[in-house]
């Protein structure tokens, strides 16, 4: 095996950046905050810590590594293992155990433990992965060792479903084929460690209606048949979102749709919420049939309250030809349904079939396969990334506050500090992408009434000076600070 010093310096870094994740997400949940004791504050501070780690490892392996490199070319000597741990250790654990000893400010149990801790494993973890490519050449063993680490840290963020701002694509009650009748409960939990103050919307073709509860800590509430006994709705169909004013609210959501007219009892699926954030103008839902007794039933959801989606639709057959291809509209704030998509879209019954969903928003994209004795089985399309609650921390050290709604609608009101001017606000759109559809006579503030103001375009705005705080609009819900 030849040494590979160039291969070396970024498996170090990587090395150390991950085992700084896998070992904060071990230690965090017993000595973090309160707030981080969710799975979004354990893994965000996991991450944020793993993006610093792999900033000092980057500086100690490049100071480190080339003057090993210097001293290997020089004597044609090879340091042991033992050596490079010792070295990694002394030279990363020094500055992080003695650093409380010397600050100003009372240390605490993360100065004191959580820190030296991350700086000695990260340390280790990187010095073995240098001597083991820079030394000994041993390419393979330190990339199966990354691998191992990478799928120990996966599950930690696979785990997309819990946030504070949920979306649940569908949620009905109504009659339907083959003598079918459909009902559905909802599951919330809230996964904290304090009360949650939990909005619920419907949104159906006939509107919007609210509901409100509160959650003790690790409570689980099962509303049943909720779109009639909690949104009054007898026969109807629409889409949940389920929100919390609190960023740190750490909560999960499903609805159970079934038929309650089977004759061997009742059939469904679970529905699980996603967060907002993670939705996706891209799907892909595969294994469809209309064959065999069975219907393929597809939904698209657009939780926008401003502007309509338009969808194309490819219908793909088993071998991946192209069968049929469409071009439909889902209107803001409403939930698109095709029964049986095969007939929708003009083609004979296909299996596993996979319709690609191409969206010009981020939407929910559903499938419902259901057999002639009306079980059926859902699949998903949405495509989720590993944004937790969509509030990005501003980059400034004064940021404008944030005030988020209850039950959420659609855009912000900009808050200035002073009268402001025309100029100014048509600077700020210009800069962040928006249009503020208001600007009220005072001059103290614009409405921006979009969707399309991104979650950093909003981090970007808290960081105006002339800000005093940035409000969520909400249906009769959002409070601004004092």
């Amino acid at each position: 095996m030849r040494p590979n010093f160039p291969l070396a310096f970024p498996l170090a870094i990587l090395a150390g950046a991950v085992t700084t994740f896998v070992v904060a997400i071990l230690m965090v949940p017993i000595m973090g905050e309160d707030r981080e004791k969710t799975f979004a504050g354990v893994t965000t501070a996991a991450s944020l810590m793993a993006w610093y780690g792999a900033i000092i490892c980057t500086v100690y392996v490049l100071l480190i590594g080339i003057g090993v490199a210097v001293y290997v070319r020089n004597t044609r000597r090879v340091p042991s293992l033992r050596t490079a741990i010792i070295v990694g250790v002394i030279a990363a654990g020094i500055p992080f155990l003695v650093a409380p000893l010397v600050q100003r400010n009372p240390a605490t149990k993360f100065d004191i433990v959580l820190l030296p801790v991350l700086a000695i494993t990260s340390a280790i973890s990187a010095a073995w992965m240098f001597w083991r490519v820079a030394l000994r050449g041993r390419t393979a063993t330190a990339l199966v060792a990354i691998a191992v680490l990478a799928m120990l840290a996966a599950p930690l963020r696979a785990n997309d479903l819990v946030g504070r701002d949920l979306v649940i694509p569908f949620a009905g009650r109504s009659p339907g084929a083959f003598g079918s009748v459909w009902r559905t409960d909802v599951i919330i939990t809230n996964t904290g460690s304090k009360f949650a103050n939990i909005g619920l919307g419907f949104h159906d073709e006939r509107g919007f209606v609210p509901a409100i509860t509160t959650l003790r800590p690790g409570q689980t509430l099962v509303l049943a048949d909720a779109v009639s006994f909690i949104f009054k709705r007898e026969v109807s169909h629409g889409w949940l979102r389920i929100s919390s004013a609190d960023p740190n609210t750490a909560i999960t959501a499903s609805a159970r749709v079934y038929n309650t007219a089977g004759s061997a009892g009742e059939f469904g699926s679970l529905v699980p919420a996603m967060p907002l954030t993670t939705l996706s103008q891209h799907a892909v839902l595969a294994a469809l049939s209309g064959v065999s007794g069975n219907r393929t039933n597809i939904g698209i959801t657009n939780p926008n309250e401003v502007d309509d989606a338009s969808v194309e639709l490819k219908l793909l057959d088993a071998v991946g030809d192209v069968r049929a291809q469409s071009l439909v509209t889902v209107k803001r704030g409403s939930v698109l349904l095709l029964s049986d998509v095969f007939a929708s879209l003009g083609v004979e019954p296909l299996d596993d079939a996979r319709l690609d969903v191409s969206s010009t928003l981020p939407v929910y994209a559903f499938a419902s396969v259901v057999n002639i004795s009306g079980d059926s089985d859902l699949i998903i399309g949405a495509a989720p990334d590993h944004v937790v609650n969509g509030i990005l921390a501003p980059q400034c050290a004064a940021p404008a506050e944030l005030a988020l709604a209850l039950l959420p609608s659609a855009g912000y009101n900009i808050h200035f500090k002073a009268p402001t001017t025309i100029d100014r606000i048509a600077e700020l759109e210009a800069k962040y992408g928006f249009s503020a559809l208001i600007i009220f006579p005072t001059g103290t503030f614009a409405n921006v009434a979009t969707m399309r103001l991104t979650d950093e375009a909003v981090a970007g705005l808290r960081c105006e000076s002339d800000l005093r705080f940035v409000q969520q609009n909400g249906h009769g819900t959002t409070t601004p600070p004092p």
